[in-house]
């Protein structure tokens, strides 16, 4: 009985060093080959779809947690490695093993250094390469990785999205990734930078605060339908349910903690779905909240400027809206206007009648201070008249002038998507009233 013993002991022993030499073989051809290995599970279908696209511009909408940063890591790590698994296409790859005409240039951007770079990208990009081809690493003077240099030449510069804009100009590449929406100047810095050597961007990101962004992968692809695809933005979603590594019970505990955030945040946050194009376009509009009774001769005069807002119309009545912001950065509307097709001169003496009368009831003493800043709608302020040759503001101005009273309107961008993004965050209010947006019930 004592042999028999033994002898299970000693069989049971050998199949433990055979498990653990084959889990030795297997960490070590992990971690020669991390970049075709990718994850115990393989890129899912939405990671898959978004390597293989050959367009030169491609982004990721995922979910907190979806996998968006580790699928921008990846393709970044292959191509500067110049190492791909059998399924990614031959012409998405710069090189195939093979040192490539010149060093790969890459720029790699994040949010900030101290939150994204150092603790979310970097780390995330070194996991994919080997120990024999670790970088070297150059810092700046507060410890933030700027740069890394790898033994077969490749080049990755590291950015933060704060960075002013002329830091971003004149660089040239391969290749760029951002992760998380990168601001539409310093993107346009770094696509020029690619063409030269017919250059690729990708863009990771939980579709927060992006108008511009979902207009180019949105927009713009629904009209280039035809089009060569390499030059078509593309775009996945990766929503949080495709993380094979995440259990189920932690996903229901995050969709749990976004029970009381906006509903198009939570969709952006578990689904990757754009926070700019989910129906209603201010679902944070709360009559309770923002509709306020006019604050009959409480405001003070130095604590606000006065912003007054055309939109002119030749057909439609000119809509008006004088808008008081507080030194606090508090919005306030307190009038609004639809005049009836009055000619300029006429439209003029309301303005005037709006400012001197109906607005300065709201201020101590009866007098509001005067408008800091008039600006128009840029689509027809800047139409010439077909009969005096003169634009639209330029009339106004002219009017004004005539009437004593100052008139000159400034021009903003026409940004729908970029006005609906301020709209919403002008929305959350707080509790004190201390910043956001609130409209006077004689508004209309």
């Amino acid at each position: 009985m004592a042999d028999e013993g033994r002898e299970k002991r000693e069989k049971i022993e050998a199949a433990l060093r055979r498990l653990e030499q084959l889990e030795d073989r297997l960490r070590a051809e992990e971690e020669r080959d991390r970049i075709r290995w990718y994850g115990p599970w393989g890129p899912w279908a939405e990671q898959r779809a978004f390597h293989v696209s050959p367009a030169v511009e491609k982004a990721i909408y995922g979910g907190n947690q979806g996998g968006k940063t580790h699928a921008g890591s990846w393709e970044t790590a292959a191509h500067i490695l110049g190492m791909y698994p059998e399924w990614f296409p031959k012409e998405n790859r710069f090189f195939d093993g093979q040192l490539p005409e010149r060093p790969l240039r890459i720029r790699v951007a994040g949010e900030s250094y101290e939150a994204a770079i150092n603790q979310i990208i970097v780390p995330s990009l070194l996991r994919w390469i080997p120990r024999n081809m670790m970088p070297q690493m150059r810092k700046n003077n507060v410890g933030h990785v700027v740069s890394m240099k790898f033994p077969n030449g490749a080049e990755v510069q590291f950015m933060s999205f704060s960075q002013e804009l002329k830091k971003w100009e004149g660089w040239v590449g391969h290749f760029a990734w951002f992760d998380e929406p990168v601001p539409e100047s310093h993107y346009i810095a770094t696509l020029r930078g690619l063409q030269r050597f017919n250059g690729r961007v990708i863009l990771t990101m939980t579709p927060l605060d992006c108008a511009w962004i979902d207009r180019k992968f949105l927009r713009q692809g629904e009209r280039d339908v035809g089009k060569d695809p390499r030059f078509i933005p593309f775009m996945v979603r990766l929503p949080l349910s495709s993380n094979l590594a995440i259990p189920e019970d932690r996903k229901e505990h995050w969709a749990g903690a976004l029970a009381l955030v906006s509903e198009e945040e939570r969709l952006a946050r578990l689904e990757g779905k754009p926070y700019q194009l989910l129906g209603q376009v201010y679902r944070e509009w709360d009559e309770g909240v923002h509709v306020i009774d006019p604050p009959t001769g409480e405001l003070v005069a130095e604590d606000w400027s006065i912003y007054h807002i055309l939109d002119p119309h030749d057909r439609k009545p000119n809509a008006m809206l004088w808008v008081g912001v507080h030194r606090t950065g508090a919005a306030l509307a307190l009038w609004e206007e639809f005049e009836a097709r009055l000619n300029i001169a006429e439209a003029v003496k309301l303005c005037i009648a709006v400012e001197k009368d109906r607005i300065g009831a709201f201020f101590k003493g009866g007098m509001a201070p005067p408008v800091f800043r008039r600006v128009i709608d840029p689509n027809y302020g800047l139409r010439p008249n077909a009969a005096t040759g003169m634009k639209t503001m330029e009339e106004w101005a002219k009017a004004g002038y005539e009437a004593g009273y100052p008139m000159a309107f400034g021009v903003v961008s026409d940004d729908i998507y970029a006005g609906h993004s301020a709209g919403r965050r002008m929305l959350k209010v707080d509790v004190g009233g201390v910043k956001g947006l609130r409209v006077c019930r004689n508004c209309r």
